[in-house]
Formats: C-alpha cells, sequence, structure tokens
C-alpha cells in the first residue's frame, strides 16, 4: 500500500511539472503570438513604407526626365533666340544700309536734276 501511495504522489507530482510546464508553455506561446503580431505589423508598416519609397522614386525619376526635356527646349530656346538676335543685327544692317542708298539716290536726283538745269542752260 505504501508504494502505492508513494507511486500516486510520484504521480501527482509528475502531473503538477506537467500542468506547471503546460502553463508555462501557453504563457510563452502567448508572448510568441502577441510578439508574432506586433512584428506582422511592422512589417505591413514597413511595406508601406518601401510602396511609398517605389512610388517616391518613380516620380523621381519622371521629374528628372521632365527637367532635362525643359533643359532641352530651354536650350533650343536659348538658341531661336541667338537666331533672332542675329536676324535682327542684319535686318538692321540692311535697313541702315537702304537709308545710305537712298541719300546716295536722292544726291544723284540733285545732281542730275542740276546738270539737266546746266545741260538745259546752255
Amino acid at each position: 500500500m505504501q508504494r502505492v501511495q508513494t507511486s500516486i504522489q510520484t504521480l501527482k507530482a509528475k502531473l503538477d511539472t506537467a500542468n506547471a510546464n503546460a502553463d508555462a508553455f501557453e504563457k510563452r506561446l502567448k508572448e510568441l503570438e502577441e510578439l508574432n503580431a506586433k512584428r506582422s505589423k511592422e512589417g505591413e508598416e514597413l511595406s508601406a513604407r518601401l510602396d511609398y519609397i517605389r512610388q517616391s522614386s518613380r516620380i523621381t525619376k519622371r521629374l528628372v526626365t521632365v527637367n532635362s526635356d525643359l533643359e532641352d527646349a530651354r536650350n533650343k530656346i536659348l538658341k531661336q533666340e541667338g537666331r533672332i538676335m542675329a536676324l535682327e543685327d542684319r535686318l538692321k544692317t540692311i535697313e541702315d544700309e537702304r537709308d545710305m542708298l537712298e541719300v546716295k539716290c536722292k544726291e544723284l536726283k540733285q545732281k542730275h536734276e542740276d546738270l539737266q538745269v546746266e545741260l538745259n542752260g546752255l
């Protein structure tokens, strides 16, 4: 009988240890589940940040392209402005030459008239 009681006590001790281990396991399992939920949330936040960074990168690349296009357009405009200024200078030169030719023409007409008067007087 004493042996049976010793066996029962040993089994009770083992049962208590098993229950304590089960409680500790459940507690640790709950901690791990909470940690997993926290990490999952952090993962979602990081994923959202990564999406934002990718989108920002695409926008930045597009802005670089647009900026390059604008720079090309600006250079073309400056080139055209240079051509326009050269044409304006050429036009001014032509107008000045025309004015000089008109003056010469008037002088020649006057000389012609003077010579005509002189010729008629002879």
